[in-house]
């Protein structure tokens, strides 16, 4: 999405609240007013949301929208650009409310909520919520307003440990899906997501009520991490862990393979003793086919490790190191070793493995 290209209309900040140990929930303080766009303001901001969404392994596109009740996220969101300007406070409040009641664990940081009601090119609506985890609040104005400016720059410049982020709600002809989907689709970006993670809960779930259970990025990303758990606890030695890794990865980086079948992926990688703890372990919580999309594993793939005991790891790319590492493990090995010209033999302590110890 090019955000360049938007026009924001209006926009308003809320404070959310860190929840109170006596409370169910994180709370709000409103604002009584919309917040002062201007020129200067909404084209730093269009271009940190474009620099924010360029990093490929922390924004996710085109998610389902799957909560569409009335005071859901969509339900409110979908009509804003429709409303007078003290319609439009109210309802971002409601939305602030929503976030807030979304954040029941304690350990969740306050911040701001920040709606924006913008339009694309076509002239088409475009709602971008961000929920700023700012550890240190900036001081409002004398006029009780929060200073945009500077915290634009906080929420994306900050070198401190401040996190933040962004559902958008845009218009998108599907006409194979369902309605809100077949008109609507969601894009996420969450500062604090890690491969092999899922973004938090309660913002995509909670607040947004998207689905990202069908996202080929991030189930591929999901499912590789749960596979290579899976080998280093259930294969034994490094010669039966490293077969096993190295049979997946190639499935991973195989371009003419684009759907994950957990069912075909049991019966050609998994040992016939281990696939009844497959389908318990992995297939229970993948049980359906997957898009793959290897974008978060891209050096997971291209790279390989190989850990000792001792804290030493050898790390290089996966061919070289297959092609010209060798690991003797017995005198025979050894005296058979024919060693090349310029080569280097290191001995270390302790049996090699896939995973670390």
């Amino acid at each position: 999405m090019d955000f360049i290209a938007l026009t924001f209309i209006r926009a308003c900040i809320h404070t959310i609240n860190k929840r109170e140990p006596s409370l169910p929930c994180a709370t709000v303080d409103p604002s009584s007013c919309l917040t002062v766009l201007d020129p200067a303001v909404s084209a730093l901001f269009k271009v940190r949301l474009n620099d924010a969404f360029g990093k490929r392994g922390k924004s996710f596109e085109d998610l389902p929208i799957a909560n569409i009740g009335e005071y859901s996220f969509f339900g409110i969101a979908k009509n804003l650009r429709t409303l007078e300007d003290i319609e439009f406070l109210d309802a971002t409040v409601l939305l602030a409310n929503k976030l807030a009641e979304s954040q029941t664990r304690q350990g969740i940081p306050g911040g701001y909520m920040i709606t924006i009601d913008a339009v694309d090119n076509l002239a088409q609506p475009v709602v971008i919520a961000i929920k700023a985890e700012l550890h240190e609040a900036l001081r409002n104005n004398s006029e009780g307003e929060i200073p945009m400016l500077e915290l634009v720059n906080d929420i994306f410049l900050s070198k401190s440990d401040k996190l933040f982020k962004i559902g958008i709600l845009m218009k998108k002809d599907n006409p194979e899906e369902s309605y809100p989907n077949s008109e609507w689709t969601a894009i996420l970006y969450d500062e604090n997501f890690t491969p092999g993670s899922k973004p938090s809960d309660y913002f995509w779930n909670g607040f947004l009520g998207l689905d990202i259970s069908k996202n080929g990025k991030i189930q591929t990303s999901r499912f590789y991490t749960k596979m290579v758990d899976f080998i280093a606890q259930n294969y034994q030695g490094f010669e039966a862990q490293n077969a096993a890794k190295t049979r997946l990865e190639e499935l991973m980086a195989n371009e003419n393979i684009t759907i994950l079948d957990p069912e075909q992926i049991k019966q050609t990688i998994i040992a016939p003793d281990l696939r009844g703890d497959f389908t318990e372990e992995i297939q229970s919580e993948f049980s359906h086919l997957i898009p793959k999309d290897t974008t978060l594993l891209e050096n997971k793939i291209e790279n390989h490790q190989i850990y000792f005991n001792n804290g030493i790891k050898v790390t290089g790319k996966k061919n070289q190191i297959q092609q010209q590492m060798r690991i003797i493990k017995n005198s025979d090995q050894l005296r058979n070793l024919s060693i090349e010209p310029g080569a280097t033999i290191i001995v270390l302590p302790g049996d090699p493995s896939t995973v670390k110890k």
